[in-house]
């Protein structure tokens, strides 16, 4: 048994904008918090009644920039109606890819 859907996430993200231009004497630095609206899937399975595994995973493509991706998966004990624990804690990774500085020849 277990379960296949979609998601709808956002993901706010740390960003450091730079701007360098030796020829203007400029050098400015802005930190912001980005918020990144993704999609995806999670699916969860019951190996056994009180025991799940669940994954999920959502992203956003950013056509010649690259894409933002978002996964998550853990392993879930529920011994106890409502009661229940994640072995391990669940596992989170993020990653940007693409072009991360852009020069005008």
């Amino acid at each position: 048994m277990g379960f296949l859907g979609g998601t709808f996430d956002i993901l706010l993200a740390d960003v450091r904008m730079e701007l360098k231009a030796p020829t203007l004497a400029l050098d400015e630095k802005e930190d912001a918090a980005v918020p990144i609206p993704m999609v995806g899937l999670i699916g969860r399975i019951y190996p056994v009644r009180w025991v799940n595994l669940t994954a999920r995973v959502s992203g956003l493509p950013l056509g010649r920039y690259g894409h933002v991706i978002d996964a998550e998966a853990s392993l879930n004990i529920n011994p106890i109606k409502f009661v229940g624990i994640s072995f391990p804690p669940p596992i989170r990774t993020s990653s940007f890819t693409g072009i991360h500085q852009f020069i005008k020849k």
